[in-house]
């Protein structure tokens, strides 16, 4: 039987910061652009540390906006579209795909999936979550090679410093920069403890849900409801969003043809209608925006 892939602790410490996916996107797509990563890490390309340099590799290809083949950093389709269309990640909807990305990506950012599809406390101190994530590691990983727990803790750390708004004299500002992942506001600091956060209807596009849809069912024409909403790496966990909410989006998609909803027998199924790339949901999103 093959052990689980996992990682932990990819990012040297650096959660993704304001600008870094628009300067590597950048530098990829430069002629040489492939050797980015080569020498250094990327660190004279980038114009950051060495460690910096492999915390936005790690960021970029656990958000699959890379592949690297050979040392070579090649764009992904998703890369492409993002290059194109929105360059400086300045519509939350570019920023819903690459965070879906993330947590949807169990082999690569592994604890992220963990903290959105298998932790279920909505209202945690950060010594509970890096307590039941430690708990969760082991169970998940029992009978194999365990990840560190150092490991684990410190994600547990970049989690709450990507994802929460940061309070006020928690850090030295020359040191860390904001993460525009913040402003998905998925968790909110509440004195010592946080709590996870569900998205508006108005900050969330209904193509980044039909999105994260086409993610879960992969080659199938069809899945459950259940699935979408309860299912680890599903679409109602990666954006928390609970099932009336994804009800919604639903027939908003239903309306748009995209899909088809079958409740017959109580088995609430969707079909999809006309199988989309995910490239071309983000081409569609980005030209209707114009």
């Amino acid at each position: 039987m093959d052990s689980k892939k996992y990682r932990f602790k990819g990012h040297e410490s650096f959660v993704p910061r304001e600008g870094w996916f628009t300067k590597a996107l950048k530098e990829i797509s430069l002629e040489d652009g492939e050797s980015t990563f080569k020498e250094y890490y990327g660190a004279d390309r980038l114009g950051v540390g060495p460690n910096m340099a492999k915390a936005i590799r790690y960021w970029l290809e656990a958000a699959n906006l890379i592949n690297m083949v050979a040392g070579k950093a090649r764009l992904t389709e998703i890369g492409k579209a993002i290059l194109e269309h929105d360059l400086y990640i300045e519509d939350p909807f570019t920023l819903w795909i690459i965070h879906m990305n993330l947590v949807m990506n169990s082999e690569k950012a592994t604890a992220w999936y963990m903290f959105f599809s298998e932790f279920d406390m909505d209202f945690f101190t950060g010594e509970e979550m890096k307590s039941v994530m430690s708990h969760l590691v082991e169970m998940d990983f029992a009978g194999e090679k365990q990840p560190s727990n150092s490991s684990v803790l410190a994600d547990c750390d970049a989690i709450i410093q990507m994802y929460a708004k940061e309070r006020d004299g928690d850090i030295d500002p020359e040191e860390k920069k904001k993460s525009p992942f913040y402003s998905l506001h998925l968790i909110r600091s509440e004195g010592e403890n946080y709590r996870k956060m569900s998205p508006s209807k108005n900050q969330l596009d209904e193509l980044a849900v039909w999105y994260g849809i086409v993610q879960c069912m992969e080659d199938e024409d069809s899945i459950s409801i259940d699935d979408l909403v309860s299912k680890p790496g599903s679409v109602g966990k990666s954006l928390n969003i609970k099932r009336t909410m994804l009800l919604e989006y639903i027939d908003a998609l239903a309306d748009r043809k995209k899909l088809t909803v079958n409740k017959t027998a109580g088995l609430d199924m969707i079909y999809v209608n006309t199988k989309q790339e995910s490239k071309d949901i983000l081409n569609e999103y980005y030209e209707n925006r114009r």
